[in-house]
């Protein structure tokens, strides 16, 4: 199946498919987020695909890891360091890099948060509590590592969005906008 042919960018590993990919830009060509923050860095592919993404849209993009062992074996460390990519070295589930993150999300405009680390569930039902209206959450490996029944926020307040491209291109991925209470 196409789907399954391995991806890189620049020559550096990703565990996103090429039409996963396509997604983050809708995200920006849609939404406008104005701060991205990515939980889990890995081979750094994915990564600083979104870098040139927020560059190109005007906007400002972290990822977070607790590892740079990825990084060091590939072409990663070079490339974030030749592009500025802004990563930060820290363990998400930390509470001081959980507040850090938490401020981050809550400051103005919006934002958008991209769960790839290795709990999604965590990752998930943590920062979507910080989320603003009409910031975006959306998580990697949908269906495999993290399902409907996992989440533990307030769904009635997360309106998925493109559904539909996610399951028409095999993406698995699923995003979320936070809508006011009520308005749903």
């Amino acid at each position: 199946m196409c789907f399954e042919i391995p991806s890189s960018f620049c020559g550096i590993k990703i565990y996103q498919s090429w039409s996963a990919l396509y997604l983050f830009e809708l995200i920006f060509k849609t939404y406008a987020p104005r701060r991205v923050i990515e939980l889990g860095t890995g081979w750094g592919g994915a990564s600083l695909f979104m870098h040139f993404l927020a560059k190109a849209y005007d906007s400002e993009f972290i990822t977070y890891d607790k590892t740079t062992a990825y990084l060091e074996i590939g072409r990663g460390k070079v490339l974030f360091q030749k592009f500025g990519v802004d990563f930060r070295k820290a363990d998400i589930f930390e509470p001081k890099t959980i507040d850090e993150i938490r401020k981050l999300i809550e400051s103005p405009d919006r934002v958008f948060v991209y769960c790839d680390n290795g709990n999604k569930i965590n990752e998930f039902n943590i920062y979507a509590r910080f989320l603003k209206p009409d910031d975006i959450i959306g998580v990697h490996d949908w269906m495999e590592e993290i399902v409907a029944e996992d989440i533990r926020v307030d769904v009635e307040c997360l309106t998925p969005i493109f559904m539909k491209e996610c399951n028409k291109y095999h993406t698995k991925q699923a995003f979320w906008i936070k809508v006011e209470p009520g308005s749903s």
